[in-house]
This record gives C-alpha cells, sequence and structure tokens, in this order.
C-alpha cells in the first residue's frame, strides 16, 4: 500500500496485479472466527486460516498484492 497526498486529501491506493485500486479501505477482519470443524485453524490463539478467512468475508472484498483485504468506499454524488 502506498499514500498519495492530493491538495489536503489523502487516498490510500492498492494494487491487484500491477492494477492500482482507487477509493478502496481496508477491511477490518475483527468479525472473522475460527472454523469449528477445521484442523488447520487454532481456537487457543484464535488463529483463523486462508480457506476460513476467504470464506467469511464480504464477496465484494479483493485480496491486494500486500495480502490486504479491501473493499470499495461508497463515493456520494
Amino acid at each position: 500500500m502506498f499514500t498519495l497526498t492530493l491538495i489536503s486529501e489523502e487516498i490510500d491506493t492498492y494494487i491487484i496485479d500491477d492494477e492500482i485500486l482507487y477509493n478502496h479501505k481496508e477491511l477490518d477482519l475483527d468479525f472473522l472466527e475460527v472454523g469449528k470443524n477445521c484442523n488447520e485453524c487454532n481456537p487457543k490463539t484464535d488463529y483463523v486460516c486462508w480457506f476460513c478467512e476467504e470464506a467469511q468475508v464480504p464477496l465484494d472484498a479483493k485480496y491486494t498484492d500486500d495480502c490486504r483485504w479491501v473493499v470499495e468506499i461508497e463515493r456520494n454524488s
């Protein structure tokens, strides 16, 4: 991730396969839960494996080249 400064507004940008995504924000992953029947997740440390993580994020979330889930920011016209 890198930050561009335009006039007085900071905009976070993210990259997926060499494509720059604008108007996106990082997804807060506090909602993730350990898979109940998953052998990879660890309930003692609250570690959620990749497969359980991917299954729980919103369908419109995108995974960036620097390993972050992002969603598009809704802009008011």
